[in-house]
């Protein structure tokens, strides 16, 4: 089976918050670690989930930029091409 994670889900592993929507977000994610499964973050969800930081959530473009790099520590979460653009922003 494939698996995707949406921007709401990459956002509330950004971000936390609400507590237990974050916490739901990290149960999936674990649990497709657990049974040694992964999931795929497209491209489109990283710039969306970009945007609704710097804009919505009001974090700082660097600090976004790390919190969306830190979701792919997860051998669970895997991407298209968005941790090689990550790593050398604009």
């Amino acid at each position: 089976m494939s698996y995707s994670l949406d921007t709401n889900v990459v956002v509330r592993l950004v971000v936390g918050t609400p507590v237990d929507q974050y916490r739901q977000a990290r149960a999936l994610v674990d649990r497709l670690e657990s049974e040694g499964q992964s999931a795929l973050v497209s491209d489109v969800v990283i710039a969306e989930a970009y945007y609704v930081l710097w804009t919505q959530y009001k974090v700082p473009q660097m600090e976004a930029v790390e919190g969306l790099r830190d979701i792919f520590r997860d051998r669970a979460i895997r991407g298209e091409s968005a941790p090689a653009v990550l790593a050398n922003p604009a």
